[in-house]
């Protein structure tokens, strides 16, 4: 039977902080680099797109294994959060 909600290891909770901190940095690097001319770099600035985006893949896929292996279920209308201190994962309903 679907769970909804559980505690994962340390290590999957952990590499899906990482990569959720690394996706809000490379959207402050874009927001700066789109709004400031003095720092913009068309080069640089497709690397941080694409590097988002790769990112944000690397998150779906995150929690499509954690969902997998934990035997967790999204419900309708709830989406999935996550609890790094306790590395809880929990659905939540979207106001």
């Amino acid at each position: 039977m679907a769970q909804y909600k559980v505690i994962i290891k340390s290590k999957d909770s952990q590499k899906l902080e990482d990569l959720t901190s690394k996706k809000a940095a490379l959207e402050n690097l874009i927001l700066i680099s789109e709004n400031n001319p003095l720092v913009h770099n068309e080069e640089l600035y497709q690397r941080f797109i694409s590097d988002y985006e790769y990112t944000s893949c690397e998150i779906d896929r995150h929690w499509d294994y954690i969902c997998k292996e934990y035997d967790i279920v999204k419900l309708n209308d709830c989406e999935l959060y996550m609890d790094f201190h306790s590395c809880t994962v929990s659905n939540k309903k979207i106001q």
